[in-house]
């Protein structure tokens, strides 16, 4: 929010200013991350449309009520879906259409860009989907030594509940199995996994079909994994995606970063 705050007036002027604006927020959760930037937006009268992206239809419901009672009267638009199968081109371009006078501001804030099992293809979707007076803001943490061994936001109830709560409906005995955080230094990610206290035989239904699976005393399993990377490689990464980048912004103590970013008119 800081970030996104510090750099308002540079993005907004980045932005056709014939044009309102159309947000669109890749994995937007509750939304609360954009509220500020979205009310200056609208008392700027840049404001056109809020549309929310995301995986749960619980946390879209959310999203729908927070920017209702934020700004009421805005347009609201909710995508549940996967981004990493999902083709962000069309969603994209229904809101340009719904508008012609309007231009696209894509977002991907709360280092959400980790929890994606191949970040590139995310990020090539997002491309694929621009046009060259789009903007794309990206804000991740860095991979400093202190954000490594930061594990607090796991160790609280309702993020312990959120982590165990399929393996228990599978059969593990999650009172006894010892969970762990830790940082995996050769994937680059923090990791929260179980480690499991006997032998276990599950007997599961898989797509209509019953199927016995067999795990040991011992053996680790990751429950969630979150992929970590330096400001250089996500800089790279996002010139090998067509994308050019025109704002850097970082916090004072280094531990987050907010990318802005247009289509390379190579």
């Amino acid at each position: 929010m800081n970030l996104l705050d510090s750099s308002f007036d540079i993005i907004v002027d980045k932005l056709n200013k014939e044009k309102k604006i159309n947000i669109i927020d890749i994995c937007a959760g509750n939304s609360q991350p954009v509220r500020q930037f979205l009310e200056r937006l609208n008392k700027l009268g840049r404001l056109n449309k809020y549309t929310a992206i995301d995986i749960s239809p619980e946390l879209m419901e959310i999203s729908k009520k927070n920017i209702a009672n934020w700004i009421p009267g805005l347009k609201f638009s909710g995508y549940t879906c996967d981004i990493e199968i999902t083709k962000l081109l069309n969603i994209f371009e229904m809101e340009r259409l719904e508008d012609e006078n309007t231009v696209n501001c894509i977002l991907d804030l709360g280092s959400t860009i980790g929890n994606h099992r191949n970040r590139l293809e995310v990020l090539k979707n997002i491309s694929e989907g621009m046009l060259k007076e789009e903007l794309f803001l990206l804000s991740n943490s860095t991979d400093l030594a202190n954000n490594k061994s930061a594990f607090n936001h796991l160790k609280s109830e309702e993020s312990i509940y959120q982590s165990i709560w399929i393996p228990k409906a599978m059969g593990f005995d999650m009172d006894s199995c010892q969970i762990e955080n830790r940082f995996d230094f050769e994937q680059d990610c923090k990791i929260k996994l179980m480690r499991l206290d006997k032998d276990y035989t599950l007997n599961l239904k898989v797509l209509e079909k019953n199927k016995t699976f067999k795990f040991y005393k011992g053996d680790e399993i990751v429950l969630w994994k979150h992929h970590m990377t330096s400001p250089a490689d996500l800089f790279s990464e996002l010139e090998s995606c067509g994308l050019r980048m025109v704002l850097f912004n970082v916090e004072r103590d280094y531990s987050h970063i907010l990318m802005v970013s247009e289509i390379n008119q190579v």
